[in-house]
């Protein structure tokens, strides 16, 4: 199974200070993580995964972890290589016939036929039929399965 996640923001106390999330977010993170995904499954990680660049939390949560690099994610991408699977800006996948682009900051001009995309956190989403914002504060601090994004998209496209 594939599973994606946007701005787990680990050890960011500003985000409980402003309001953005509350007081545990990141225990309900890791609990609902390591109840969904198994071992053999892939996390992609839309950016932004830790404040204070301690990525011991990864060790403790199953799967296989992607990593696409955020705004506050200031390492080379062979810097995160060992903490994570594998390490990138962006990428492409073909899924089920449906060209992705998986990117921290929503694009503006791709080929694909969709971006996957996180950094908006609660803001309202692009409503282009282009983009889909992955939000951990509108989606109750769970992974979510690519192929349900996928089902939803092709729902509100049809």
């Amino acid at each position: 199974m594939i599973y994606i996640v946007a701005d787990l923001h680990f050890d960011h106390s500003k985000m409980v200070e402003s309001g953005l999330r509350p007081k545990g977010y990141e225990r309900k993170i890791i609990r609902n993580w390591n109840r969904q995904v198994k071992d053999n499954d892939v996390v992609i990680i839309l950016g932004d995964v830790s404040w204070r660049n301690d990525y011991s939390i990864f060790e403790k949560l199953h799967g296989r972890k992607i990593l696409v690099r955020g705004n506050h994610d200031k390492h080379s991408c062979d810097a995160y290589m060992g903490i994570f699977d594998f390490a990138c800006d962006t990428f492409t996948m073909d899924y089920r016939g449906i060209n992705i682009i998986f990117s921290h900051r929503p694009l503006k001009r791709f080929s694909q036929d969709l971006n996957i995309h996180g950094h908006l956190h609660d803001k309202p989403p692009l409503k282009d039929g282009k983009h889909i914002l992955i939000s951990l504060e509108k989606m109750g601090y769970c992974v979510f399965p690519l192929k349900g994004i996928i089902k939803k998209w092709e729902r509100g496209i049809k």
